[in-house]
C-alpha cells in the first residue's frame, strides 16, 4: 500500500490500495496528476493521486518491480525488476514499448535522463548501464569496482549496486555500492576527476539511495548501519552535512522539486522531511505498519 500526505499538516490524505505484495517503489508524474507504484506482485500501477483510484495496472515483469520512474514529459513509465530486466512503457495506454536486456543480476534502481534520451539501470550484478530510450540500445557501461576489496570482504559483505542517477545536465552517473559512492563521466564511463584523483566517497554505513539535486549542485544518500542522510557537493566530493532525527534504516531519498527540501524513507515506518540549508528535521510522516500475507 502507497500513502498520500499533505506536507504541510503531515497529515495522511489518501491510500492506495489494490498491490496485494509490499510496494517497493513509488514515483509522481511530473504534473503531479499520477501516482506510480512497483511491487513484489510483479506489477507496477498507475494511480489517480486526486482520488486514489487505480488507473492501470501493469503485468510489468515475472518477479518484483523494484523501481519505477516518470519521463520528464510523463509520457513515459520506466521499470526495473528482479528479473534483471528493464522496461519502458507508455503511460497512456499501458503498452510496452521496449524492453532492455544486459543485466545478469536483479535491478534495484532506474532513472531518466532529463531530456528523455537516455535510461539509466543500477543492478545487483555490480554495474550500472545507460541505454539509449528510443532503441533499447547499450550506450555505455559503468563496471563498479570496490575501492578496498579488503573493507568489503572484512564486512563480508557483495558487492553490487543499489542505486544510481544521472545528473540533471546528463553529463554525471553516481551509483551507491554499499560502501561507497562512485561518480563518473556519462560521455566517457570513467570514473570522474576530483581535487584528490579519481576518488570514491565512503562511510561506515551503507549506501543505499541516492540522488541529485534539481540544479546538479547537491547530492543526497541515505543509507543502512546506522541510518544515515548525506549531503555532498558534487563540485568538491565533499560533505556538506549529515540529516537529524532518523531512526531506522534509510531504503529511499528524494530531493524536492525545488531543491529546498529532502524526503527520506525508513524501515522504522517513518518518512522524513529535512531543510537543505540547515539540516534540521521537518515533518515526520508516520502510518502504521502493514504486512500484506
Amino acid at each position: 500500500m502507497a500513502r498520500l500526505w499533505d506536507v504541510a499538516s503531515g497529515k495522511q490524505i489518501r491510500r492506495f490500495v489494490g498491490n496485494t505484495g509490499d510496494v517497493l517503489s513509488v514515483a509522481f508524474s511530473p504534473d503531479g496528476k499520477l501516482v506510480a507504484t512497483g511491487a513484489r506482485d510483479a506489477t507496477a500501477r498507475l494511480w489517480d493521486a486526486a482520488t486514489g483510484k487505480e488507473l492501470k495496472r501493469i503485468e510489468a515483469d515475472m518477479e518484483a518491480v523494484n523501481a519505477v520512474a516518470f519521463s520528464s514529459d510523463g509520457r513515459q513509465l520506466f521499470t526495473g525488476g528482479w528479473d534483471a530486466k528493464a522496461r519502458l512503457w507508455d503511460v497512456a495506454t499501458g503498452q510496452k514499448l521496449r524492453q532492455f536486456e544486459g543485466h545478469n543480476g536483479d535491478i534495484m534502481s532506474v532513472a531518466f535522463s532529463r531530456d528523455a534520451r537516455f535510461v539509466l539501470t543500477g543492478s545487483r550484478d555490480d554495474a550500472g548501464i545507460l541505454w539509449d530510450a528510443a532503441t533499447g540500445k547499450l550506450v555505455r557501461k559503468f563496471e563498479a569496482h570496490p575501492h578496498n576489496n579488503d573493507h568489503y570482504s572484512g564486512r563480508h559483505l557483495p558487492y553490487q549496486i543499489t542505486s544510481a542517477a544521472i545528473s540533471p545536465d546528463g553529463q554525471l552517473v553516481v551509483m551507491a555500492s554499499f560502501l561507497d559512492l562512485q561518480l563518473w563521466e556519462a560521455a566517457h564511463g570513467k570514473l570522474s576527476d576530483s581535487s584528490q584523483g579519481r576518488e570514491l566517497w565512503t562511510t561506515e554505513g551503507l549506501f543505499i539511495s541516492v540522488a541529485f539535486s534539481p540544479d546538479g549542485r547537491l547530492m543526497v544518500s541515505g543509507g543502512h548501519d546506522p541510518g544515515i542522510v548525506i549531503l555532498w557537493d558534487v563540485a568538491s566530493r565533499k560533505q556538506v552535512r549529515q540529516f537529524e532525527g532518523q531512526t531506522g534504516d534509510i531504503d529511499s531519498i528524494v530531493f524536492s522539486p525545488d531543491g529546498r527540501r529532502v524526503l527520506g524513507g525508513s524501515s522504522d515506518g517513518a518518512a522524513r522531511l529535512w531543510d537543505v540549508a540547515t539540516g534540521k528535521e521537518l515533518r515526520r510522516f508516520t502510518g502504521p505498519l502493514i504486512k500484506v500475507k
